[in-house]
């Protein structure tokens, strides 16, 4: 029921706009989860932020596929839309997709956040089955696609844009910056990146010495902005950790920046192998084995071998209705990689372990090939 303003039941709280709002936790792929703190500042600062980039207005139609515990749903579909005053449908669950494709054409959704996992059913989807969305029209009224969470393979955007005339937008972020750091422009993204800075956040790549880079030299994004958050929960030395002096994020992320500052993303810090010194970044061993006929994702990791060097491993999940031997695997590997960047070991299996976000939990695979080769030594 609804209470009245002057129930004695209902307390009066002073806020300030840097209190922190809520706390929401890390998705956890490459660690423990770690409490984020997040002020009333940032979330409003990046709604408004979005907001503008996209040109987006109470008269837009939101769905919600996503878990609302993640910082990308929460912000991107929920907060910026209660914001506006716009519409927001709330999806039971994101597969089977008819029940959503449905709802998307009842409510003319016009703004549609998702992951490339869930582009990547559209786009995969049987000619016949493309066909009836076409002719239903469900995804007619979207003005505004989003892909975000993870790094979008380009078959399925292009797939995507010659199936459904919907240009897919790449953004960045984490739960720690509120999400949203960069979004490829309306009419202005660039393929293969993930954008620019949003309005008033700043983008800037260190190399492992702590200097600015280069243009077009990999190293650790960093960002500073109002929506950088306030800390993480009971733990002050992650925070000083994360958080310089000078306000910079460091997101453990490897990128860089191009000539027009569009940040094109590399890997995670803690996902980088070194082999024989040399770093071999996962990200785009999985992006050149996307291209694979019979290859549906991919997990690539380091584990440690007798020489206490790092073996590149690589774990296939097959396309339904495909055959592939791990030697054909390597094969692939050998014809498209330079000899330190190859993975030495393919390993077909039926599924990663994802979170509830489809994330690749890539410490769960890394552990449970750790565990399997110390029983294996004991033998």
């Amino acid at each position: 029921d609804f209470v009245e303003a002057n129930d004695p039941l209902i307390e009066t709280v002073q806020a300030s706009v840097d209190d922190t709002l809520m706390v929401l936790y890390t998705s956890g792929t490459t660690g423990e989860p770690k409490g984020v703190e997040l002020t009333h500042r940032n979330l409003v600062s990046n709604c408004m932020a979005v907001e503008k980039d996209l040109k987006l207005t109470s008269e837009d139609n939101w769905i919600a596929l996503l878990p609302m515990f993640h910082t990308f749903c929460w912000t991107a579909c929920v907060l910026l839309p209660l914001r506006l005053g716009a519409k927001i449908v709330i999806a039971a669950n994101v597969a089977p997709p008819e029940p959503w494709l449905g709802q998307m054409k009842k409510h003319a959704i016009s703004v549609f956040c998702s992951v490339p996992q869930v582009y990547a059913l559209l786009s995969n989807a049987e000619a016949g089955y493309r066909q009836a969305i076409q002719k239903g029209g469900f995804l007619d009224s979207v003005k505004v696609a989003i892909s975000g969470a993870a790094p979008l393979n380009q078959q399925i955007h292009d797939s995507i844009r010659e199936a459904f005339n919907i240009e897919i937008t790449e953004g960045y972020g984490l739960t720690e910056t509120a999400p949203a750091a960069t979004l490829n422009p309306i009419g202005g993204a660039r393929v293969g990146s993930v954008g620019k800075a949003v309005d008033g956040v700043s983008i800037k790549i260190v190399n492992e010495e702590g200097e600015e880079a280069e243009i077009g030299d990999e190293g650790e994004i960093l960002i500073k902005g109002p929506n950088v958050m306030k800390g993480y929960l009971n733990n002050p030395g992650a925070t000083r950790a994360a958080i310089d002096a000078d306000g910079w994020f460091r997101s453990g992320d490897i990128g860089l920046l191009d000539g027009d500052d569009y940040l094109h993303i590399c890997d995670r810090i803690k996902d980088m192998i070194i082999v024989k010194g040399l770093k071999v970044f996962p990200a785009q061993i999985e992006k050149k084995l996307a291209e694979h006929p019979a290859i549906a994702e991919s997990a690539v990791l380091g584990v440690p071998d007798e020489t206490q060097d790092e073996t590149i491993k690589v774990f296939v999940v097959l396309r339904q209705g495909t055959e592939a031997a791990s030697g054909d695997i390597l094969d692939f590997c050998r014809k498209n990689f330079d000899a330190y960047k190859r993975p030495k070991l393919a390993e077909i299996v039926e599924s990663l372990p994802k979170n509830a976000l489809n994330k690749t939990l890539k410490r769960v695979l890394r552990d449970q090939e750790i565990k399997r080769r110390k029983q294996l030594a004991a033998v």
